[in-house]
């Protein structure tokens, strides 16, 4: 039974008769089957009547599992008490997790093992870590007034129509934000660290464990106070959840991250983060976070090519290749093809990620030009940011269709697994919104 419901790597890991800290994912409620079932644009909720169904039915669902955990540890004390003996184990740690029907769960391998017995458990999958793609320093291209990547969406002529993002909530998962550099500087309006296993950090203020998410933050809200303007929808507001602490972080932070996101009512969530392959759990996040109307722009990942990270390759979600300024698709740019029934080509689309400057925490310079899909990945959230403000009314799925149908086709003719549909065109997106009908 164990070895139906556990991945080879934990298997191996319990092997180790250690502690181990895990994700308990459990069989699908009849109306979760329902919601599965249909299509996105179909699916699409108020963000409020997404959580409330969410919660119920993982609060619904989790009861016994959880009354379960806490029999076995009583058991296990009744039984060292009767033998006079001091227990050598702590009370399993148990973080439960909404956006996903699933439980964070620290104990035995007996545990485990136990849990994995259970009719209503469908799935145990380890509590991976994940850590930054890998990223490559930039060279000067000689801007002035703007990024390279800015001037190569158009989005100055977004701006002349007044469309600079405000009013939209952009969630921003990374290894945290300096918000009181000066091109961030008043625009962090939430903010929230999470530790290894899922839990908020008490207490917690705005800081960067280590430079990245402080570049992408400004790829997406940044201002222009150096002269040369980095951000694409500086007038929307960032809510940022600290997930990779250092640069790494692990599957229950990113989940719990992601459902802050979701509880701040963000319109976009920007993740330039993953892990090669695929990972169930996120899944059914990305999914869910789908169902409540949120864009999610991921990084595909700078493992080259045949090589795809989750999030970014589940169907619901839009992956993001790079690009160099010459439209060519950077060497390290991830993609292939992912066996799934649909949504199979991998990115969805590319942008700019090649030579980017960007915010640095000002510790580190204040500014810097790094290489990667994670500079990539900010750019489509800065302007999903601008097509919400000009389309609020538009859904998430219409907008991605919308840059989808627009999309700048290179490499080989049509859909293909190094840039997918092409470079995104913001202005051609917009009006194609405009437009109506065509869309969706």
């Amino acid at each position: 039974m164990i070895r139906d419901k556990c991945e080879a790597r934990l298997l191996r890991r319990l092997e180790e008769n250690l502690q181990t800290t895990v994700v308990v994912k459990l069989k699908k409620t009849p109306e979760q089957v329902r919601m599965l079932s249909m299509e996105p644009a179909r699916l699409s909720m108020s963000t409020q009547a997404a959580m409330n169904s969410l919660k119920k039915e993982a609060m619904n669902s989790q009861g016994e599992i959880r009354e379960f955990i806490d029999k076995e540890y009583r058991s296990f004390l009744g039984s060292l008490r009767a033998l006079s003996m001091s227990p050598q184990r702590e009370k399993p740690l148990v973080k439960p997790l909404w956006l996903v029907n699933a439980i964070g769960v620290r104990g035995t391998p007996e545990l485990i093992a136990e849990l994995a017995k259970r009719p209503d458990v469908e799935e145990i999958v380890e509590n991976q870590v994940f850590s930054l793609p890998r990223r490559f320093k930039g060279e000067a291209q000689g801007e002035t007034e703007m990024t390279w990547g800015l001037r190569r969406l158009g989005v100055e002529d977004l701006w002349a129509l007044g469309y600079k993002g405000e009013g939209i909530k952009v969630g921003h998962l990374d290894t945290g934000v300096d918000a009181d550099h000066p091109d961030l500087k008043g625009k962090v309006a939430g903010w929230a660290e999470f530790d290894a296993n899922g839990f908020e950090v008490p207490g917690s203020i705005p800081h960067d464990t280590d430079t990245h998410g402080t570049h992408t933050a400004g790829t997406i809200i940044g201002g222009a106070t150096s002269g040369i303007a980095i951000g694409v929808a500086p007038e929307a507001t960032l809510y940022s959840g600290m997930v990779l602490n250092g640069g790494s972080g692990t599957l229950l932070q990113v989940i719990a991250g992601m459902e802050w996101a979701l509880a701040q009512g963000v319109d976009v969530l920007s993740m330039s983060l993953g892990g090669d392959g695929i990972t169930s759990v996120f899944d059914e996040a990305v999914r869910n976070l789908a169902a409540a109307n949120v864009f999610q722009s991921y990084a595909i990942g700078n493992s080259g090519p045949m090589v795809t990270s989750a999030p970014g390759n589940v169907p619901e979600a839009y992956s993001v290749g790079a690009v160099d300024i010459n439209d060519r698709i950077a060497s390290f740019s991830g993609g292939g093809i992912v066996f799934r029934k649909q949504d199979r080509i991998q990115p969805d689309g590319c942008a700019p990620g090649v030579d980017i400057l960007s915010a640095f925490p000002r510790a580190n310079g204040s500014y810097a030009r790094i290489s990667g899909t994670s500079m990539a990945t900010p750019h489509v959230s800065g302007v999903v940011a601008l097509l919400k403000q000009a389309y609020p009314h538009r859904s998430a799925v219409e907008i991605e269709s919308a840059l989808n149908a627009t999309a700048l086709d290179l490499g080989r003719r049509g859909d293909d697994s190094r840039y997918g549909l092409g470079l995104i065109q913001p202005k051609l997106a917009l009006a194609l919104l405009n437009g109506g009908s065509s869309v969706g």
